[in-house]
C-alpha cells in the first residue's frame, strides 16, 4: 500500500502566516493609490476582452466559462489588493503612533522582508 500524503501541522501552517511579510512598495505616496492602481488594472482587464470580444464570432458557452474563470481571478486579486491596502494602512498607523510610545511594545517588532511572498 502506498504512503500517503505526512500530516499536516495546520497549527505551525498559521504561525508560518506571520513570517510571510514583504516590504512596502514605495512606488505610490499612499496605500489608497497602490489600492486603485491594482484593482483598477484588474477591471480594465474585464472591460479589455469584453470590448474586444464582443466584435468577434465565439461559441457562447465556451466564453461563458472562460470569462467565468477569469473573473473568479480577478476577484481573487481584487481581495488580495484589498487585504494589501489594510497591511499597508496598518503599517502607516504604527509608523506615526510607535514614536509617541512610552513603553517598548514596538521595540521588539521587526518585519522582515522574504522574497518571492
Amino acid at each position: 500500500m502506498p504512503a500517503g500524503r505526512p500530516p499536516l501541522n495546520l497549527n505551525q501552517k498559521i504561525r508560518d502566516i506571520l513570517t510571510h511579510t514583504c516590504g512596502v512598495d514605495t512606488s505610490d505616496d499612499s496605500p489608497i493609490d497602490n489600492f486603485e492602481l491594482r484593482a483598477n488594472s484588474s477591471l480594465n482587464l474585464i472591460r479589455y476582452l469584453d470590448n474586444r470580444i464582443q466584435r468577434q464570432s465565439f461559441y457562447q458557452a465556451v466564453y461563458d466559462r472562460h470569462m467565468g474563470l477569469l473573473r473568479l481571478r480577478v476577484l481573487g486579486s481584487l481581495i488580495e489588493n484589498f487585504e494589501r491596502f489594510i497591511k499597508e494602512t496598518a503599517i502607516v498607523c504604527v509608523d506615526l503612533v510607535a514614536p509617541h510610545t512610552f513603553d517598548d511594545r514596538f521595540d521588539k517588532f521587526s518585519v522582515k522582508s522574504i522574497k518571492g511572498f
